[in-house]
């Protein structure tokens, strides 16, 4: 039986609305409009059973620095960079 690819997406978008509905839910803009709403969003909480360990960096607003985190693959931030790089030229721009 091969199952319709609609339907698996559909399957884990009810999935992922079902671990914990409307908490940590967030509309992702590149603009640069909003960068430091990007950067003043709390850094992604870990989810239950989502086990993976994924290096990325958030900004921290009280340090004020990027720092590594562990990305579990599952909740969900604007303040989620791949690297060192795209976190420093989003958020620290704004104290130049």
């Amino acid at each position: 039986m091969i199952m319709n690819p609609a339907f698996f997406v559909l399957l884990i978008a009810v999935f992922m609305c079902s671990v914990e509905p409307n908490k940590n839910i967030y509309i992702i803009s590149q603009s640069r409009s909003n960068s430091q709403k990007r950067c003043e969003a709390p850094t992604p909480e870990r989810f239950p059973g989502c086990t993976a360990n994924i290096v990325r960096f958030t900004y921290n607003d009280e340090t004020p620095a990027c720092e590594e985190f562990k990305y579990d693959g599952c909740s969900h931030s604007p303040n989620n960079f791949e690297t060192l790089e795209e976190c420093q030229k989003e958020c620290l721009k704004k104290e130049a």
